[in-house]
């Protein structure tokens, strides 16, 4: 696929921008921040510590400090994490192993997450947390 970034260059192979995350240990304090400025807010309907928010180019989600130790165990607490998508699982597995070759720190080891897509969180240069998903399947069953 031939995508091109905001000044028209070649991005193709680049992992897309796939949304962020706050991490809190006030969600229901942040969950009213953000409706006070107009946002959908989807509270936390499947009791696993993740809210949704809907701005109108972007959905989040804000997260409790405590249920992101469930799928991040290297989390480092409150804080905003950025994710990106590649295609395949293989392709979240290579990324990482690239990184953490490079010296960088694995905060979550690739995985197959209930919600069937593989994921791991690698932290940047100044210890964020970064996300890495493989796109979701088009085949309920697998």
């Amino acid at each position: 696929m031939d995508r091109r970034g905001l000044w028209g260059e070649q991005v193709s192979g680049a992992p897309r921008f796939s949304g962020f995350s706050i991490t809190t240990d006030r969600r229901t304090e942040a969950l009213a921040f953000y409706r006070l400025l107009g946002f959908a807010v989807q509270e936390d309907k499947n009791g696993n510590g993740r809210s949704c928010v809907d701005a109108p180019n972007q959905h989040f989600d804000v997260d409790d400090a405590d249920a992101v130790l469930s799928w991040n165990p290297g989390s480092r607490g409150p804080g905003i994490s950025l994710g990106f998508e590649v295609d395949t699982p293989e392709e979240v597995d290579a990324l990482v192993g690239r990184l953490a070759r490079e010296g960088y720190v694995v905060q979550q080891a690739p995985y197959d997450a209930p919600w069937r897509r593989r994921c791991a969180v690698v932290e940047d240069p100044d210890g964020h947390p970064i996300g890495f998903m493989s796109a979701g399947s088009a085949d309920p069953q697998t």
